[in-house]
């Protein structure tokens, strides 16, 4: 059936030489923030501007020179408790364009270690710096991506960033807040079959008549 995947854990990841920044989380004894529920697109309004403590999940520093370069942030590896077949991934991501926090450029996608490809789609649109404006605190959106066909455990996400004014800031941000991921719903045509299927044994067995006995 569908759903959302309670996911049972994650890891952040450092790939390379990525100035030893592993990724910033809830703090110690807390759910981990990317998976508890909060800060999500269309139910947080930032009131900070890096978003109050618990919403926020991480916020990956990466150099410009090395986005340039292609490479990554570090990456986040989801544990989703048991293997799945996977419907969609939806990434909740903060902006902020004063403070360098932007939206990241693609993700690639790795299902038990097979990658699924890079995916685009984030919306890079700057925020406002005006005090008085309703994104002032930065802004939280969303992206879903369709993973319908892959199946598995573990999923890895590798963010590649987006490049930031470099007259202000010698790095750029990423800001995750939630991800959330969905399994296939069972298809119609299947749910159908077993209910015809059921319905047909219980009539079957309604007609049934114990032998008469002389």
């Amino acid at each position: 059936m569908a759903g959302t995947i309670a996911v049972s854990s994650y890891t952040y990841n450092n790939l390379g030489d990525l100035n030893a920044i592993a990724g910033k989380d809830a703090p110690s004894g807390e759910p981990q923030a990317l998976i508890d529920g909060q800060g999500k697109a269309g139910e947080y309004t930032p009131g900070t501007f890096f978003w109050d403590a618990g919403q926020e999940g991480t916020i990956y520093n990466e150099a410009n020179g090395d986005i340039e370069a292609g490479q990554p942030q570090p990456s986040v590896t989801f544990d989703l408790g048991d293997t799945y077949d996977l419907g969609a991934l939806v990434v909740h991501y903060g902006e902020r364009t004063p403070s360098g926090v932007v939206a990241p450029a693609a993700v690639e996608v790795l299902v038990d270690g097979n990658s699924l490809g890079s995916f685009g789609g984030f919306d890079n649109t700057p925020t406002s710096g005006d005090a008085v404006s309703p994104d002032y605190y930065g802004a939280v959106r969303s992206n879903t991506i369709g993973l319908t066909g892959a199946s598995g455990q573990f999923v890895e996400l590798r963010f590649h960033g987006n490049l930031h004014n470099p007259e202000l800031f010698s790095d750029s941000w990423l800001g995750l807040m939630e991800v959330e991921f969905n399994q296939v719903a069972e298809p119609a045509t299947s749910s159908m079959v077993c209910l015809m299927l059921a319905t047909m044994i219980a009539g079957g067995l309604a007609r049934r008549r114990k032998p008469v006995q002389d």
